[in-house]
């Protein structure tokens, strides 16, 4: 199958899913667009989610984590929402931008983890290659090791002690972790969506 395939097949079947079942007002395109380029990249606006053909080669939990980090774009108006934070990033200039970036990387990865948490940590074994791919950062984009320590920060933080010594003690032990993630996330939300300074 073609890498185009490949990528707008994962977004339909998985990504999509995920973000319908968590941001159901958030208006997600039903197919994702794939753009020429050399370099890992992509985009996102209302009814429109891109990446380009270079996240195609790489591997899966690569391109699914830049899927959800795109998507993170467009659901990010509705996370705000739903934690009473309004409808526009504050703040001005290049510091809005690295916010959404944060941001995105933060739902792209908490949306994943409430649906598959098991792919979360798959996800998670490749933070080092991620860094790498987002490199040093520009005005726009925090560096690839700011964002990793957020998304390391957000995993670290998320998981509440299991107990599985019986069937009851395992759901309340997954009942504990889901609100654990759903805590942690929220409160890095808030702290990335208030910041006034950003590196």
């Amino acid at each position: 199958m073609p890498t185009d395939d490949v990528l707008k097949n994962e977004f339909k079947t998985i990504i999509l899913p995920m973000y319908k079942k968590l941001y159901p007002k958030s208006p997600m395109p039903a197919e994702l667009e794939v753009w020429p380029g050399d370099q890992v990249d992509g985009g996102a606006v209302q009814g429109l989610v891109y990446v380009t053909e270079a996240v195609g080669k790489q591997l899966r939990a690569i391109r699914l984590y830049a899927m959800a980090h795109e998507s993170g774009h467009v659901a990010t108006v509705e996370q705000a929402t739903i934690l009473g934070l309004g409808t526009s990033i504050p703040g001005a200039g290049t510091i809005v931008y690295k916010k959404s970036e944060y941001l995105a990387d933060l739902i792209g990865l908490h949306t994943i983890r409430r649906c598959d948490s098991q792919l979360a940590e798959t996800i998670r074994g490749y933070f080092s290659q991620i860094n790498t791919l987002l490199g040093n950062g520009d005005d726009m984009h925090p560096s690839g090791d700011k964002r990793v320590a957020l998304m390391t920060e957000y995993m670290v933080n998320a998981t509440a002690p299991a107990v599985t010594s019986s069937s009851a003690q395992g759901l309340n032990a997954a009942v504990k972790n889901a609100e654990s993630a759903s805590q942690t996330f929220g409160q890095i939300f808030r702290r990335i969506w208030a910041a006034t300074v950003l590196d």
